[in-house]
Formats: C-alpha cells, structure tokens, sequence
C-alpha cells in the first residue's frame, strides 16, 4: 500500500501539470491565433464576467484589508488603554 505523503506528492504533480490546460480557454474558433497580446490584456475588462470577477476580487480584498485595520485599532486602543487607564479616548 503506498504511503500518503506518495499519493500527495503524486496528486500535487498531476494538478500543476494539468494546470496550462485550463489557460486555453476563449480560444475562439482559430485556436486564438489571431490574438494579440493587447487583444489578450483588453479580454479581462472588456468581458461581462472577466469585469464581475476583478470586481469580486477587489471587494474580497477590500474586506480583508478593512478587517485588519479595525482589528490593528482596536488592539492599538487597547493597548492605550493598558498603558494609561485615566486617559480618556
């Protein structure tokens, strides 16, 4: 029976071997041969869910970001807390 850690490294290699599969698609009806490289970098934004998806992903990071400010100010107000009880904030 093989171990786990053989049937990971085997997985692990399979998925990133398949992976340049997946950049094929819109290739449209002549393999993309008439692409450009603009032609490439416009397909992100001028398309209806290329544009849903950056959006999508500019909010989740926004999320993220916004979430680990108010946790940095609540810890940095507790910490002035601490060090001076009195002071009012």
């Amino acid at each position: 029976m093989p171990s786990w850690s053989r049937i990971s490294r085997f997985t692990t290699f399979s998925a990133l071997a398949a992976a340049p599969v997946l950049a094929l698609s819109h290739t449209g009806v002549d393999g993309g041969e008439h692409h450009n490289f603009l032609d490439e970098l416009a397909h992100g934004v001028s398309d209806l869910d290329g544009t849903a998806a950056l959006l999508a992903l500019g909010v989740g990071i926004l999320v993220l970001v916004v979430h680990q400010w108010v946790k940095r100010s609540a810890a940095e107000r507790q910490r002035r807390r601490a060090a001076d009880p009195d002071r009012k904030l």
